[in-house]
């Protein structure tokens, strides 16, 4: 007592207490010992057992007994103990007078199964408890010498004895020690009668599996505690097999040997974080973890950031913090690494572009410091780098004061490497300064790089420059010879006044004085653009040649070509020309006939695909209607009216778009109707509406019965748990493929139903049941190329209309070395005139 008083961290001290006051028969000071041990250590299977069968003989009011069921419940967490679940079925076979009794304990048993009915040594147990359950209770059913059974009583004996074979049918599709066994109660249960082919196919893959696993299974039992190398071995076997739920209950056994080896619980969690993806289990399993090695701090920090992958509130993520910084680390190292891991978590809970704008800080000089505090403080240069990369892709990658100053963050705390690296970044980007960039660069290389490093430096810095200045030069010219506008009334004398274009760099043509018309230059033909004044109809024109003006009034008369006419010239004097305001009505007129999309109503659109032929808009208006107001029904069709079979469906707004989303899939006129979202930007290969990972909670059924439908496996599943989804796979027709895919609440009832449908009969069909684990989806690659594709050269004259070869093959030239089918088989040409004599026969 007195070493637990000062240290409750002691194991062997809470082992040697518990064993006194238990020979002292005190139960209420065993109690208080035991419960004190357990809220610091995991206990054995062996304590756990003498715990529980203690409470049991006490355990006669409805209290004691819950109390005793809730000891059971802590025991499952510590660790997969087969001993402990078969004392938890035998204790519930107590409840069988009680009301709902024979549930209570069918559903112990089924629990059991799932946690150890996979073990191939200790899990043949609980089958064989299972078994010898219902065949006592198909006993009990049977009727007294000379009694005549009822219908009811038939049809009760009938389900148990389902009931008994469907038990050994799924235990001998599990491979467990002892099959062959197994199989010859069974042949001896079913008195004469043939096995099922389908269940021998089922018992000789097991077999099979069984075969592959046993080297594995017999170094375990010969090798020495704690078997961990053996356990590696093995759970890189099943890993590599890519089955789920025999790699965890390896882990679970390999944790029972290797309990207080931090690197097994760390391998468990990152299977369960990085494989699995399984967030409450993963959590789970890391409040086990550090229980057993509360000394880890990667278990510390995997067990935070389960935490906030569950989303739990911050106080309670701030506690687990700081119970980690109490566990008592063996190095400061370790505790840094925790408080790095607290400052991150806290980084993740702030939304920086709210709470600091980039025009709140338009130097970054917050970035900048915290990049600092990772360089110098916590010696993370890779994350220093990874800010600054930030701050230059925040727009100001073209400025070389930003530059220098990440150069001489990594000079003073980085490496000459990465310091080399950020020059050469700099160079190609900087914009406004770059001399400064080449005289510190070349500085940097005099004083810490070799010889070579700093030629090669100078020969970098002097192409760069020689580049810039070629900009620059481009630059002034290119300003020289931009016209600069003037003001009014300060037009140049001798000149005619000119009218500068909006556009840069195009000369206009000198205006008439005398007509007021521009004058085109001698070189350049007079087209519709010439006599044209409005902006209404523009003809491209080639650029003028000179720019001496011809003589006031000249002009250049052109044929125009076949069917082209141009608008008449606007004199002044209103003869024949049309006027300006009738010019303008045509032109809204034909601006108002040319169709306008209007992009912006995507978002309350949805597109509708995969139609039947007869369906019209009235039958999509009464469909969508149901969700809201629907404002446009569009039903594409082609030149003759029919309908191809896709439509758009505009709403009042975004929120029935996307509940009209939950009518995928709805049939219409016996064919699925697939809705999606309308944007005509997106991408349809590359994105997938299911997912392609494995998932605990779903199921992926396989040979059903094209005739079955969305009800009827809801039925059949739905005994087994809360089923919240049931998708078939359909083809484009609506015809099953005889796939689906069953999504539970929870994951234990998936598992279960795993153990218990997989096999099932519906109709003449055994269906297959697996959880759902899709391989990933392969990204679509670029067309091969094939014969014909690729560049060609089509010659000087380019490609033309058609590509067949207008000289005979027979004056083609040939390449050395080929020869044609009649020379390779040894016989003479053939002349046309014999080819005459051949079809004249």
């Amino acid at each position: 007592m007195c070493k637990l008083a000062a240290d409750i961290f002691l194991y062997d001290p809470h082992i040697e207490l518990i064993k006194l006051l238990r020979l002292s028969g005190d139960l209420t000071a065993v109690r208080t010992a035991r419960e004190r041990m357990s809220s610091v250590y995991p206990l054995t299977e062996e304590l756990w057992l003498d715990w529980l069968r203690d409470e049991i003989k006490i355990a006669e009011a409805a209290e004691e007994k819950d109390h005793v069921l809730q000891l059971f419940e802590k025991a499952f967490k510590d660790y997969l103990s087969p001993g402990v679940w078969l004392e938890y079925v035998q204790f519930c076979i107590g409840f069988m007078a009680e009301e709902g009794g024979m549930q209570k304990v069918r559903s112990a048993f089924e629990r059991a199964i799932g946690a150890i009915g996979l073990h191939p040594v200790k899990g043949s147990i609980i089958w064989e408890a299972y078994r010898e359950f219902e065949h006592a209770m198909l006993c009990g059913m049977q009727p007294a010498p000379g009694a005549v059974q009822t219908a009811s009583q038939k049809e009760a004996e009938t389900a148990q004895i389902a009931r008994v074979e469907s038990l050994f049918k799924r235990q001998l599709a599990i491979p467990l020690l002892h099959m062959q066994q197994t199989m010859s109660e069974y042949k001896t249960w079913l008195d004469e009668a043939e096995v099922n082919p389908q269940l021998a196919q089922t018992y000789d893959k097991a077999c099979s599996k069984l075969q592959t696993i046993t080297p594995f299974e017999s170094k375990l039992s010969s090798s020495e505690s704690p078997h961990l190398e053996e356990y590696l071995t093995y759970i890189d076997h099943e890993v590599s097999k890519n089955e789920p739920q025999r790699v965890l209950c390896l882990y679970e056994r390999a944790i029972q040997d290797n309990c207080l080896n931090a690197e097994v619980w760390i391998k468990y969690t990152k299977y369960l974080d990085s494989v699995l993806k399984a967030k409450s289990q993963a959590f789970d399993t890391y409040e086990r973890a550090v229980r057993n090695c509360p000394w880890s701090c990667a278990l510390w920090l995997g067990y935070c950031r389960a935490a906030e992958r569950l989303q739990l509130p911050h106080d309670q993520i701030t506690d687990l913090f700081t119970k980690a910084l109490g566990s008592g680390f063996a190095s400061g190292a370790e505790y840094l690494q925790l408080w790095m891991g607290n400052l991150h978590y806290m980084h993740r809970r702030i939304d920086w572009h709210s709470a600091f704008p980039e025009d709140g800080d338009p130097t970054f000089s917050l970035l900048k410091y915290w990049a600092r505090v990772e360089a110098r403080f916590c010696h993370n240069m890779p994350k220093a780098r990874e800010i600054w990369k930030k701050v230059m892709q925040s727009g100001v990658g073209s400025q070389a004061e930003f530059w220098l100053e990440y150069v001489e963050l990594e000079r003073a705390y980085g490496d000459h490497k990465h310091g080399r690296k950020v020059f050469c970044q700099a160079i190609n980007s900087v914009t406004d300064w770059p001399e400064s960039i080449c005289e510190a660069f070349l500085r940097y290389e005099s004083e810490e790089g070799s010889l070579e490093d700093y030629d090669e430096a100078a020969v970098r810095c002097d192409a760069q420059m020689e580049r810039i200045k070629e900009r620059r030069l481009k630059a002034e010219e290119k300003e020289k010879t931009q016209p600069k506008k003037g003001k009014m009334g300060n037009k140049p004398k001798g000149k005619n006044p000119v009218e500068h274009s909006p556009k840069k760099g195009k000369p206009q043509p000198p205006v008439n004085a005398k007509q007021g018309k521009l004058a085109p230059p001698p070189s350049q033909k007079k087209t519709a653009k010439d006599s044209t004044p409005s902006e209404e109809f523009k003809v491209p024109t080639m650029p003028p040649k000179t720019s001496i003006a011809p003589p006031p009034g000249f002009k250049r008369k052109v044929e125009p070509p076949p069917g082209f006419k141009p608008p008449k010239e606007e004199t002044g004097d209103g003869g024949d020309d049309e006027p300006a305001a009738k010019k303008q009505k045509v032109s809204e007129a034909v601006e108002d006939q040319a169709p306008i999309y209007d992009s912006s109503h995507d978002n309350r659109k949805a597109f509708v695909s995969n139609l039947s032929y007869d369906v019209d808009e009235q039958r999509l208006q009464e469909i969508f209607s149901k969700l809201g107001e629907v404002i446009n029904v569009r039903l594409v069709t082609n030149f003759k009216g029919q309908s191809k079979g896709f439509a758009y469906i505009e709403f009042k707004d975004e929120l029935l778009a996307q509940k009209a989303l939950t009518l995928d899939r709805m049939m219409v006129n016996n064919r699925p109707m697939f809705v999606s979202e309308c944007n005509k930007s997106r991408d349809p290969s590359q994105k997938f509406k299911f997912a392609t990972s494995l998932e605990k909670n779903k199921l992926f059924v396989k040979g059903l019965p094209r005739t079955t439908g969305r009800d009827a496996v809801e039925n059949i599943f739905k005994q087994y748990g809360a089923i919240k989804d049931v998708r078939l796979v359909t083809y484009r027709n609506g015809v099953s493929k005889g796939l689906a895919y069953v999504e539970f609440v929870s994951e234990s009832e998936a598992a279960q139903a795993v153990m218990k449908a997989d096999g099932l009969m519906v109709g003449d069909h055994e269906i297959s049941v697996a959880i759902s684990n899709p391989p990933e989806r392969q990204q679509s690659l670029p067309p091969a190329e094939s014969l014909g594709s690729g560049k060609k050269d089509f010659g000087a004259r380019g490609k033309a209309h058609t590509q067949v070869a207008l000289m005979p093959r027979a004056l083609t030239r040939r390449p050395q070395g080929s020869t044609t089918a009649a020379e390779s088989s040894g016989k003479e040409k053939m002349s046309n005139a014999d080819f005459r004599k051949m079809l004249l026969k």
